[in-house]
Order: structure tokens, then sequence, then C-alpha cells
């Protein structure tokens, strides 16, 4: 039986087109030879290493100028962050200058009623523009 089984695959290997294949791999060496050896394969090899080499230059500019920028960026939202706390400390409820802003508030509408005493006055004595108030020395 092994020997039956042995003979099989022999015959099996035997009837096989050995020829063809062995002609048809040679031919597929050729051709890969060929294309492998071809100047196009050889350019785009030589284009594909300037390329590469051109783009490691361009990392390592870009690499040079990150670091000086993410300091500046750093700094500029420092000094953003300064800027945002000098002002809500100017607008904040017990500043000095809101202190002043509602004193100043205070002292409008004070002359606001004056002017509109005296308008009121005048208007019910027009004539205390030439002689003065009545009741007052001039």
């Amino acid at each position: 039986q092994l020997t039956a089984s042995v003979s099989e695959v022999v015959n099996q290997v035997a009837n096989l087109p050995l020829e063809a294949l062995v002609t048809d791999m040679r031919q597929t060496i050729q051709s890969l030879n060929r294309l492998i050896s071809s100047p196009q394969v050889a350019g785009s090899v030589a284009s594909l290493n300037t390329s590469l080499e051109r783009l490691d230059a361009i990392l390592a500019k870009v690499d040079t100028q990150t670091t000086p920028l993410l300091g500046s960026l750093q700094g500029a939202a420092e000094s953003a962050e300064a800027a945002l706390s000098s002002a809500e400390g100017l607008v904040a409820d017990d500043s000095e200058i809101i202190y002043a802003l509602n004193q100043l508030l205070d002292e409008l509408t004070d002359a606001a009623r004056s002017i509109r005493v005296l308008a009121d006055y005048l208007e019910s004595h027009p004539e205390a523009l030439v002689r003065g108030k009545a009741g007052s020395q001039n």
C-alpha cells in the first residue's frame, strides 16, 4: 500500500509540465530583472531619495522654528492673562475707578438737579437774568 502511494505521487510529479513551469519561472525572473534594472525604476528611486532628503531638511527647519514659536505663544498667553487680571482689577466692585465713577455720577446728578432748579426759577422769574435774584444784593 505504501509502495502504491509513493508510485502514485511519483506518477503525478512525472505528469507535471515541469519544462513549461521552469520556462515560465525563467521568463518571470527575466521580466523582474528588466523591470528592476530599468532606468525608470532607477530614476524613481533617485527621485524618491531626493524627495526624502528635502523632506528631512524641511522637518529640521520646522523643528528649529517650532521651539521659539511655542515660546512666543506662551509669552503672549502670559501677557494676555496679566492684562486680563489687570482689567478685572480695574472693574472690581471695590476698585478705585469704580469708586471715582460712582462719585462722579453722584456729582453729575447733583449738578443736573441744580440746573433743573435754576431753569424752573428762571422760567418763573425771567427778570432775574437782568436784575438778579429777588432779595439778593448786587
